[in-house]
């Protein structure tokens, strides 16, 4: 019968190393923080971690809020202009009614 201390012992068990020729190991660079990145085989890497990773991929850009001047993150692709509802309607009450007509 298996204890508990045998049970811990059989899923502690250490993973085994995969050896690697040293021919087919190459060294590459990260594109955001610059550090030393391994590469395996034919895959090139391009960032040194998933924190890295998700840097690159973020597409979001900085405008300033056409109200009160607040600079906010947006999606590139978005058209937002305001930060916030309130300045949004705030924008819209101190327009003038014909401002606002040929806004559409």
């Amino acid at each position: 019968m298996l204890n508990y201390e045998s049970i811990i012992k059989i899923f502690k068990k250490e993973p085994e190393q995969v050896k690697v020729p040293p021919s087919k190991v190459r060294y590459g660079e990260c594109l955001i923080c610059k550090k030393k990145i391994r590469h395996y085989y034919t895959k090139d890497k391009k960032y040194c971690s998933r924190d890295c990773y998700n840097i690159a991929r973020d597409k979001r850009i900085f405008v300033k809020c056409k109200m009160c001047g607040k600079r906010i993150r947006v999606p590139g692709k978005t058209p937002r202009t305001y930060c916030s509802y309130r300045c949004r309607g705030d924008s819209m009450r101190t327009k003038t009614n014909a401002e606002h007509c040929n806004a559409n």
